[in-house]
């Protein structure tokens, strides 16, 4: 379990009534992401924080434009704080009506939530996937926990809030107290390679059970030069065991 594991969704801001650009939500545009968000050349550190994990999530909306024009305009990538928002807003209708515009009512096919198990008034000790997919006529969830169910009811409140019905999903489990930021990214690369390939859950979720975090190339990715291209398959296939099922 990640009992040391910290994350730096606090009190989340009042999104109601601002437009969640490209910029906020789902990153699909090299101009907003500078510096690999300010990231720089520091090693990153055991624990992630939001700024890492939209760092990454920048990146990727940026492979998997040019991998998947069609899959990158269908999918959002939901930053940590907003993310954040969505779960813990005092107002369900508040956090609906954002939602709506994150997924910009309807056009949207899949999105990628990071949720932490933060409250308002502190850090929090775990990061988890919450992967929705909104093609039927009810939203379906999947909750990729690489510490087994210690983010289950945040991640089924959150599902709830977003009128998807949650289904269980195989995951890969971390063996240090660390790395449930890394599994996070690299679940959410793996996934959005598959999408791009083709792969949809359906009858079968698309389990992770093989999933490889890899912390090294993460490091490659936030620290490279920010014309450098980060290629979709970075943390995909090639990131997961050969042996086991989907």
């Amino acid at each position: 379990m990640d009992a040391l594991t910290r994350s730096r969704s606090n009190a989340a801001p009042n999104l109601h009534g601002t437009r969640l650009n490209s910029a906020t939500h789902t990153v699909f545009d090299a101009e907003h992401i500078g510096d690999n968000l300010l990231v720089g050349s520091a090693p990153i550190p055991l624990w992630l924080e939001d700024e890492h994990i939209a760092a990454d999530f920048a990146l990727l909306g940026e492979a998997l434009h040019r991998a998947s024009p069609d899959i990158a305009a269908r999918t959002r990538l939901v930053m940590p704080v907003v993310a954040h928002f969505l779960r813990v807003a005092l107002e369900p209708a508040e956090a609906a009506a954002d939602y709506h515009d994150i997924i910009e009512g309807g056009t949207a096919s899949f999105v990628f939530l990071p949720i932490s198990n933060a409250v308002d008034d502190g850090g929090g000790t775990h990061w988890s996937l919450l992967f929705v997919d909104l093609r039927g006529h009810q939203p379906v969830a999947y909750h990729y926990d690489s510490a087994g169910t210690l983010n289950s009811a945040h991640a089924k409140g959150l599902a709830a809030r977003l009128g998807a019905r949650l289904d269980r999903v195989r995951m890969a489990q971390q063996d240090n107290g660390y790395d449930c930021g890394v599994f996070v990214v690299d679940a959410t690369r793996a996934l959005a390679a598959r999408l791009a390939e083709g792969e949809r859950p359906g009858s079968q979720p698309l389990h992770l059970d093989t999933l490889v975090a890899d912390r090294q190339a993460l490091l490659d990715r936030l620290t490279a030069p920010s014309n450098a291209r980060v290629e979709l398959a970075s943390s995909s296939r090639s990131r997961e065991r050969s042996y086991g099922g989907r």
